[in-house]
């Protein structure tokens, strides 16, 4: 197996390295971090979709859910 198929086979269904630095920094300062990822690439096809609609629908979408979260923290502290 590839590492991109061990993943797969582990149930990844997307990765990147901007958040790993992030939720390290945080911690290293005892901050709260999260992320949302809106996947529109297949990395292990090395496919990159060419519809636009769908980039602008996906990050749309990470955008409500990113919304929703802080909204949903701020309520609670």
């Amino acid at each position: 197996m590839t590492y991109g198929a061990d993943w797969s086979a582990l149930g990844v269904l997307n990765f990147e390295m901007e958040s790993a630095t992030l939720f390290t920094m945080c911690s290293a300062n005892g901050w709260r971090a999260g992320c949302v990822a809106g996947v529109i690439a297949n990395r292990m096809l090395e496919e990159i979709p060419s519809d636009h609609d769908l980039i602008e629908r996906t990050e749309a979408s990470a955008v409500r859910v990113v919304l929703e979260a802080a909204t949903r923290l701020l309520a609670t502290t």
